[in-house]
């Protein structure tokens, strides 16, 4: 693999991220096409957990009733919204270090450390 088609050099930090690209086009996705788009299930994702999170550590002032303050940053924030569909792991990469957050600090699951394990497991295969 190569960044740009004749040069030599090999290198990626994203191992997990590559590797959905390249099973993509195995299946005739295009690179480009499959980046722009399997980022935006993870921009949506994380705007669940930060208003799961809101209502799990602020109950009454947040979360779903209230007003997810964070949820509603990430939503307006242009950058956060830019990396959503421009074909980079920063997003997928977000997602799973607060999912990992989420199963830390705030869930009650018996296997919680297991689970957040997981999450930040996929997180450094995504981008370390």
């Amino acid at each position: 693999p190569v960044y740009n088609a004749g040069e030599r050099s090999e290198g990626y930090t994203h191992f997990l991220w590559f590797a959905l690209l390249t099973i993509g086009r195995a299946l005739a996705i295009p690179a480009h096409l499959l980046g722009k788009y399997l980022s935006l299930p993870a921009f949506v994702g994380i705007l669940f957990l930060l208003g799961r999170l809101s209502q799990r550590f602020y109950p009454g002032r947040g979360g779903w009733m209230g007003v997810p303050f964070a949820a509603l940053a990430w939503a307006a924030h242009e950058e956060a919204r830019l990396f959503a569909s421009g074909g980079l792991e920063t997003t997928p990469f977000l997602f799973f270090v607060l999912l990992g957050f989420d199963f830390l600090c705030a869930s009650e699951h018996a296997r919680k450390l297991d689970l957040a394990a997981w999450a930040y497991g996929i997180a450094a295969l995504l981008s370390p």
